[in-house]
């Protein structure tokens, strides 16, 4: 029965009233089961609409701690029904803001313009629920008319920036900053006054105000700290930290997020046999068609029940599926929908479900779950693909690279709070090679000048880009630089912008803006351009893969960080690396060379495309295996490290896997010796427990493999390989493995 219609009685309250005290008891003993088996048949009593109310009440707390949030919400609703308040509306509102339930959260706001207002306090709460349900004009007007009676309110000053900002107006809230600031400067306001000037891309500007801010505020830095975040991006997208405050920064924010809830390695204890399939779980908010999804996608299409790993797929947002999302649950072995999950019961399906290594793809970006993270759900936690800096916690182990995005000479490992886990081949895969016609000649031929090409989100354009250009342009006499984006919203922002490119030295007589949305108009304007550059710190990803798809050359550079060299890797791994800088000084070389080699441009616009199969970024069996890879010297070093013994009864079926697995674990000890932290002293009990458990499993392949010249050849590699290890003290050990080796070597010959 619907609650409006409930008809109240009085005669069945006394047994109501019994059932709801003996629910309570239950509900202070923690027996929820209990408790709600008596609330629910006092609800079934014919009531008054007060003990209803209460019963209502008990019953949702009870849902809460049985974590059926379904329930949860069907009685505050009924509650709400019954007995519209601000209090019960709210109590409605958390839960749908839990569950993620934005929908809901939203059809709230009529109800809530309905409720009486009594005072300050209830016209503070009205405010409060209606910017939870996005009722965006009603808040301005709200705040506004608070501030008429309550001026000076930080509060409602801050909460109408907020709203500007979300619904992104821009012009009125920069018009309202003016407007603020007339009677001096308000520190108070100083994170919101850093996100209108970063939206009006005056991004030095806005990294000032967030150093002022947390200045004084240093020692409660932390990951939840929406200003530190914007620290770091900010340093990371416009380059507004030095090397050295990044690195700083970074540290301080880790340490700041450190709880003692937090889990560590050994509170986990996974069977740890090297050669089963491991569970590798991603979690994710981008799982539909953005740079995230299509990156996934193409990575693990090929992915197959033979492989020696177990994909689980989190999709973190809520209401939302496309066919980029159909395409990765296809390709996964499972996948789940946890979008309307509250962070409770994320933990627990996390916990539940005992991933071996978890993969973060956010970072801190929209939907990120990073915090979540940092209490640990897997002994194994890594970073990968959504953003290529530090995901700001300790507990977070790897982050996913290969040889040219992390620098040989450990430089990018100072930008990051993890390890870098590099992968064969390319970090990343596009295998979407599209078909959009390429014009065969570079444009400069019918221009008769070079056009440059900046494709990257305006927000990535620092002032050390905008000079890189001018200084390319310079260098090329008559060149014209094409930018193409979308970003740019209305002429406000638009002049804003050019204000910005002016400011750093460009002429925006030699400048082109193609603003027009689509993606068919994307790839038409890689058509006129003949070379593009790159911006940093954050260079370009799908950009810059896309411009190698239709033929344009992209000039990476190996810069300090990371976040940097996504164009350089991408080069790289498509046998182009010759075109990328190690400076920027360099860098403007290699552009006038390029920009003269009409050759070189014209074959790249006519076979690049029909070679790419052939290159480790688009190439998806090749980096099917390059991942799998990764995920087992992860999990080997994870074995090693915490000494768990591998059992080889439990794999004589999977034979294959042992014979490629032994040759890279003895790669894998190579390069621990080869490190600069290297153990000398713990390193001899790794190669002696190494060898004597894989030991077993050579002569059993060996036994089965006899005249196999593969297995042989393997071994003789893996005796190779110690060979070359001459960092370890006790020659004794190895001495007497690599002579094991060649006698079982000589006995199967």
């Amino acid at each position: 029965m619907e609650a409006a219609e409930r008809k109240y009685y009085t005669h069945d309250e006394p047994k109501a009233i019994t059932l709801l005290i003996s629910g309570r008891n239950a509900l202070e003993k923690k027996d929820y089961q209990a408790a709600m088996r008596n609330f629910k048949k006092s609800h079934k009593c014919r009531i008054t609409k007060t003990l209803a109310c209460l019963l209502l009440h008990q019953m949702a707390n009870c849902m809460d701690h049985l974590e059926y949030y379904d329930q949860q919400q069907t009685f505050l609703e009924e509650l709400c029904d019954l007995e519209p308040n601000f209090k019960n509306v709210q109590q409605l509102m958390n839960i749908y803001l839990k569950t993620n339930n934005e929908i809901k959260a939203k059809s709230m706001a009529e109800r809530i313009k309905l409720l009486p207002v009594s005072g300050d306090e209830d016209e503070k709460q009205a405010i409060l629920l209606l910017t939870q349900a996005k009722d965006h004009d009603e808040v301005i007007r709200m705040c506004r008319k608070w501030l008429e009676t309550h001026p000076g309110d930080t509060a409602m000053e801050k909460n109408i920036l907020n709203t500007y900002l979300t619904q992104e107006k821009i012009e009125d809230a920069f018009v309202y900053i003016n407007e603020l600031q007339k009677d001096g400067e308000k520190p108070e306001l100083y994170p919101e006054m850093a996100s209108v000037q970063k939206e009006l891309f005056f991004f030095e500007e806005g990294q000032d105000y967030i150093r002022k801010h947390i200045k004084n505020n240093e020692d409660n830095v932390s990951l939840t700290s929406i200003n530190a975040r914007m620290l770091i991006t900010g340093g990371t997208y416009q380059g507004t930290l030095t090397n050295d405050e990044y690195s700083y920064w970074i540290h301080k924010i880790c340490e700041g997020t450190k709880l003692p809830s937090m889990r560590t390695v050994e509170d986990f204890n996974p069977s740890t046999e090297y050669f089963r399939k491991i569970v590798v779980g991603i979690i994710s908010y981008d799982l539909r068609t953005h740079v995230v999804g299509k990156f996934i996608m193409s990575a693990f299409a090929e992915f197959s029940a033979n492989t020696g790993i177990e994909i689980v797929c989190y999709y973190t947002m809520p209401d939302y599926e496309d066919e980029i999302t159909a395409g990765i649950k296809e390709a996964s072995d499972d996948f789940k929908y946890v979008g309307r999950y509250s962070d409770k019961q994320l933990r627990k399906e996390l916990l539940d479900d005992e991933c071996d290594i978890l993969i973060d793809l956010n970072g801190c970006t929209i939907g990120t779950k990073v915090g979540l993270l940092a209490e640990r759900f897997a002994p194994i936690q890594c970073t990968w693909l959504g953003t290529s800096y530090s995901s700001f916690t300790y507990n977070i182990d790897y982050i996913i690279g290969d040889r040219f995005v992390d620098s040989a000479d450990g430089e990018t490992q100072k930008y990051t709070t993890e390890k870098a886990l590099p992968m064969d081949g390319c970090a990343w895969c596009y295998a979407t090679i599209i078909d959009y016609p390429i014009v065969p000649d570079p444009p400069q031929i019918k221009n008769g000048y070079i056009t440059f090409g900046m494709f990257n989100s305006p927000n990535r354009h620092s002032a050390e880009s905008i000079r890189l250009w001018k200084n390319c342009m310079d260098a090329v006499p008559g060149s014209r630089l094409l930018i193409k984006t979308n970003r740019i919203a209305n002429d406000f922002l638009f002049d804003k912008y050019k204000d910005r490119l002016v400011r750093f030295g460009l002429d925006l007589d030699r400048v082109d803006f193609d603003l027009a949305p689509g993606q068919l108009e994307y790839f038409e304007a890689y058509n006129k351009c003949d070379v593009i550059l790159e911006s940093m710190p954050l260079g370009g990803g799908t950009t810059s893969a896309e411009a190698i798809m239709m033929g344009v050359p992209v000039i990476g550079l190996a810069y300090s960080m990371r976040t940097a060299r996504i164009s350089y890797t991408m080069m790289h791994n498509v046998e182009l690396g010759h075109l990328c800088a190690d400076s920027k000084e360099n860098y403007v070389k290699k552009v006038i060379e390029i920009s003269k080699n009409i050759d070189l441009l014209r074959d790249l616009r006519t076979n690049l495309r029909g070679r790419l199969r052939e290159y480790p970024l688009f190439d998806m069996p090749a980096f099917r295996v390059n991942f799998e890879n990764a995920m087992r010297d992860a999990w080997l070093t994870y074995c090693y490290t915490h000494k768990k013994q591998l059992d080889g009864d439990l794999y004589k079926n999977n034979d294959a896997f042992l014979l490629r697995d032994c040759a890279r674990a003895a790669d894998i000890l190579k390069r621990e010796a080869e490190k600069d932290d290297f153990d000398a002293k713990h390193f001899p009990l790794l190669v002696n427990e190494y060898l004597q458990i894989h030991f077993i499993l050579l002569e059993r392949l060996f036994e089965l493999y006899k005249n196999n010249a593969g297995v042989l050849k393997m071994l003789v590699q893996v005796s190779e390989i110690l060979e070359t290890i001459d960092k370890i003290e006790d020659t004794e050990t190895l001495t007497q493995m690599t002579q094991a080796i060649r006698g079982v070597i000589v006995k199967f010959a």
